[in-house]
């Protein structure tokens, strides 16, 4: 077994054939003094953030290449199983950047390009909510998040959307069935909130339609062409799919943990499978060992100073990938950012690239604005990308000039912001790489103020005792779409206490009166699936009519209301018939709307 810092020996004749990476590890990146400063910073954010554990990776190649690995805190807290280099953690949206690449590859081999329609490299043409988009919709703009189209994360999170399904075309034959052609719910009923192009509306369907052009141009599935083309060369062996997980290899990974309500308790791992719809945005699970590899792999290709990895990591793709190429505006899709004068710094993500986010950081502020406006660390660009996910919290960042690139992994910690411990640890390392006093030397208090779980503060303030604004059977019924599928509404044996359900999820939902006049919005507060935070507002609309649909955070209710309520032949393809069968079960409409978007993730 090889010596920790050991040279790894590979000349260059076998990596042109194996296409192993070259690398020379010399030492650590930071000195000894600069590790310890880091273990006390971190072991106080730990502290004050309430993180099991952390894990952190550190690649420096601006000379010669220097990577340090870190395990903090515990990967299992009842077992007392420490976080290692090794511990594999799910990195969730990080995956992105491994479906850019691979896309990247595939269409540089083939007549395609970045700006080739969807439907034009498909088999089986997709459709999509207009006929400009069917037609237009290219594989940049599926990665750019351009699309238009909202997010509908809840199909993925309640087992009802299947990544297969997303290809298949909806028939129009008016003799199938409503129940027959509803597990054929497809994009082109998905509700458009922008014109395309207009601007990035953060996407993972998208990312698992841009897996299925990839397995159209490589002709095998998506994680085969992962592993084959990205994984094997680059001797990723310790990477893996959340959805080959099984208990047999359970003690490699972190266990996930839920900080909310004032307490800290394990999730199931089994509960999230159904990411497998989705592999392509989120499926991947790494540790800092294997991911040390990959930052090394991204910065030396993109120099193009690795002859090995000309093939695995092409240096022109890479520069597509990481130009700037759409601004971020929406808010729910902003990386987590600190500005001056908010905070003592600036850190701002601001556009975005094919997988990843753009933008600068402004560094330890001098004391004078005067110094600042020459100071060698103003505007340091950057590229970055986060991943959420039940439990696990992800971020990488990289400083494609100064030839560094910055990995952590936490599997917990206080909500619903969780990403401004990357943030937060990120500054602070390329502080000390860029021989700066780290600015939360000074402003540690700033950093751990308003750590107060506000998830956990919400569900306290539900009064679980109230009643609703109506009787409970007004509320109940099935409520359907062509596109999320169907929801059933129950009263409970409370009142004021109803129970929906939707695909593999069940919420149990309490009036929430401090919305005042707004009489029927209600906490829904998972009851079957451990939610990170466990929680969202639901808001029953009660129009004129009583015909009636719902919607996940799709447009506007009175939007959704003129919808239902003049396209029952197209929801049913026969007819009304199936219409008049759900008018005698309900009266109302649903809209299913997530007010606090960092809890499900999900964005219009």
């Amino acid at each position: 077994m090889r010596r920790r810092g050991e040279v790894s020996k590979c000349v260059l004749s076998a990596a042109l054939l194996c296409g192993c990476v070259l690398t020379t590890l010399s030492s650590d990146v930071l000195s000894s003094n600069q590790t310890d400063h880091l273990s006390r910073f971190v072991a106080s954010l730990m502290e004050c953030k309430g993180i099991p554990g952390l894990q952190l990776a550190i690649v420096d190649d601006q000379h010669a290449l220097r990577v340090t690995k870190r395990g903090y805190g515990m990967a299992d807290i009842a077992g007392q199983r420490p976080v290692t280099s090794a511990t594999s953690f799910c990195v969730a949206s990080l995956t992105k950047a491994f479906t850019s690449l691979l896309l990247g590859k595939l269409l540089k081999r083939s007549r395609f390009n970045w700006d080739t329609p969807v439907n034009d490299i498909l088999s089986d043409p997709v459709l999509f909510p207009d006929p400009e988009r069917t037609r237009t919709i290219s594989v940049r703009d599926l990665l750019l998040h351009r699309t238009g189209i909202p997010r509908y994360d809840m199909l993925w999170y309640s087992g009802v959307f299947q990544r297969d399904e997303i290809l298949r075309l909806v028939s129009r034959d008016s003799q199938r069935s409503c129940h027959q052609s509803e597990f054929r719910r497809q994009i082109q009923f998905m509700k458009e909130s922008k014109r395309i192009r207009e601007s990035a509306i953060y996407n993972n369907i998208m990312y698992a339609l841009a897996g299925k052009v990839a397995e159209q141009l490589g002709g095998k599935s998506w994680e085969e062409l992962i592993t084959e083309e990205i994984l094997e060369p680059l001797e990723m062996n310790a990477t893996t799919f959340y959805h080959h997980r099984s208990n047999s290899d359970k003690d490699l990974y972190a266990k996930q943990y839920l900080h909310a309500e004032y307490s800290t308790k394990e999730l199931d791992y089994s509960i999230y499978l159904s990411s497998e719809s989705i592999a392509p945005a989120i499926a991947l699970c790494s540790n800092s060992e294997d991911l040390s590899k990959w930052m090394t792999a991204l910065l030396r290709g993109f120099h193009n100073s690795d002859p090995s990895l000309r093939d695995t990591i092409p240096s022109d793709v890479l520069h597509d990938i990481f130009h700037p190429q759409i601004q971020v505006t929406d808010p729910a899709m902003m990386t987590p950012e600190f500005v001056y004068p908010d905070a003592p710094i600036s850190l701002v993500y601001d556009q975005y690239g094919l997988g990843w986010f753009v933008g600068r950081y402004n560094g330890s502020w001098p004391s004078a604005l005067e110094d600042f406006l020459t100071d060698s660390l103003a505007d340091l660009p950057l590229v970055s990308h986060y991943g959420s996910f039940p439990g696990f919290y992800s971020m990488l960042t990289m400083s494609l000039d100064k030839k560094f690139a910055i990995f952590s992994s936490i599997n917990g910690g206080e909500q619903p912001t969780p990403y401004n411990i990357h943030s937060l640890l990120h500054t602070y390392i390329v502080d000390m790489l860029m021989d700066r006093a780290p600015w939360l030397d000074t402003h540690m208090g700033w950093a751990c103020t308003g750590s107060v779980d506000r998830a956990a503060y919400e569900m306290e303030s539900v009064d679980r005792n109230v009643t609703s604004w109506r009787s409970d059977d007004s509320y109940e019924g099935v409520y359907t779409n062509r596109a999320m599928g169907t929801v059933t509404v129950d009263a409970t044996t409370r009142s004021g206490v109803l129970l929906v359900q939707y695909g593999l999820m069940s919420f149990l939902t309490y009036p929430w009166h401090r919305w005042g006049s707004q009489k029927d919005i209600f906490l829904a507060e998972v009851v079957t699936r451990e939610w990170l935070i466990s929680h969202f507002n639901i808001t029953f609309t009660f129009p004129e009519s009583s015909s009636k649909c719902f919607s996940i955070n799709e447009k506007k209710c009175d939007e959704q209301y003129e919808l239902c309520k003049n396209k029952w032949r197209s929801y049913h393809p026969n007819g009304l018939d199936e219409a008049v069968k759900l008018h005698h079960t309900c009266k109302n409409k649903l809209l299913l709307q997530q007010e606090n978007k960092p809890t499900f993730n999900i964005a219009n």
